[in-house]
């Protein structure tokens, strides 16, 4: 069993990994820092077959910590299951500002994985969006 978060503050947050034993207690965590954006809430985590598919919500590192001024965007990470290399780390739909936290969600059915996310539609009203990728093998 695996629990994954983000550290803070709001100038280091990262992803993290750690394992949980049988009597749920913590083990060593793995982070996934990365230099340039600000990460936080890996809410949609899922492992197929020999890698973990992660929703995460990122944001420029070092601006303002202000959701409008510097909204959060959807991001979709691929782990190995061993938590040894980050194959990807891809930026969902950046064109569209995100809402809050954006909380990107996953879903697998078949060859799908359906990512789904928030953002503003308006400038104001929040909006939830169901991105859709085909994946191969398992």
């Amino acid at each position: 069993l695996w629990m994954w978060g983000a550290t803070g503050p709001h100038e280091t947050a990262e992803l993290k990994a750690a394992p949980l034993d049988e009597d749920f207690t913590l083990g060593a965590s793995t982070g996934f820092g990365a230099t340039d954006w600000e990460q936080t809430f890996p809410t949609g985590v899922l492992l197929t077959g020999d890698e973990f598919w992660v929703g995460h919500s990122a944001r420029d590192r070092g601006g303002s910590s202000d959701l409008i001024d510097n909204p959060y965007s959807p991001r979709l990470m691929r782990v190995s299951a061993d938590l040894s290399e980050v194959i990807e780390d891809e930026a969902i739909a950046t064109e569209v500002p995100g809402a809050g936290h954006v909380h990107p969600t996953l879903a697998r059915s078949s060859d799908r994985l359906y990512l789904a996310w928030s953002r503003l539609s308006d400038g104001h009203t929040p909006q939830v969006v169901i991105e859709v990728f085909e994946i191969s093998g398992d």
